[in-house]
């Protein structure tokens, strides 16, 4: 324990001011966890950080041969910070970058489409960017139902801020946060393995396009968010 030299006021009443440290020799439960207890998976399995081939194998054919990641990239996206409490190279930046550019892409494939707008330019409707409709494409629980609904969820090492993850919510458990990042993480190596261009190429093909895309999940959801 520290004590203070007192220090008077303009009033002349002095005040002790007294600063404590205490040392622990016991652990204390729940103040330190274990490094291995993050390797159970939320589904409790057992589930080593590698690239073996099982690891990955749902982002790779999520990926195909034209987008696809080294191995070691591909860890890194499916990793979420959670995950063995940060100590494994995870997505954050990744995804940082992924997010700026998947909104940038959406924002250009929004403006491109037909409409009707008088005050359109050049056939451009330059209305519609900052639209709810338009933010919400990108949207968490959108983002978390697509990966979901791709089979990319069952790849992802992270740690579930549940108990019960199969009789909760994945908005509840946290699945579509963590599912969001991974998302966007996977936009964010595109872009920083094959080029902006192709990263491009990757949301307007794999993210806007087809019967699960972000636009129709947008659209179921909409109403209901």
């Amino acid at each position: 324990m520290f004590n203070l030299l007192p220090r008077s006021t303009a009033r002349g009443v002095t005040h002790t001011f007294i600063r404590s440290i205490s040392y622990i020799k016991t652990p204390v439960r729940g103040l330190k966890k274990a490094q291995d207890s993050a390797m159970i998976t939320a589904k409790g399995e057992l589930r080593p950080w590698s690239t073996d081939a099982a690891n990955l194998s749902g982002l790779k054919d999520f990926l195909g041969s034209e987008f696809a990641l080294p191995d070691s990239l591909a860890l890194q996206v499916l990793t979420h910070k959670s995950f063995q409490h940060g100590f494994k190279g995870y997505n954050e930046k990744l995804a940082l970058i992924g997010d700026k550019l998947l909104k940038v892409h959406i924002d250009s494939y929004a403006i491109q489409q037909e409409s009707t707008n008088v005050t359109r330019v050049n056939q451009i409707n330059f209305d519609c960017l900052g639209s709810p409709m338009n933010k919400f494409l990108s949207n968490t629980n959108v983002l978390g139902e697509f990966a979901l609904r791709h089979g990319l969820t069952d790849s992802i090492y992270w740690k579930c801020r549940l108990d019960n993850l199969g009789q909760s919510s994945p908005a509840d458990s946290g699945l579509y946060s963590v599912a969001e990042k991974t998302m966007t993480a996977i936009v964010g190596a595109i872009s920083l393995h094959h080029g902006g261009a192709k990263a491009a190429q990757f949301v307007n093909q794999k993210l806007l396009q087809g019967e699960d895309s972000l636009i129709n999940i947008a659209d179921e959801k909409y109403d209901s968010y």
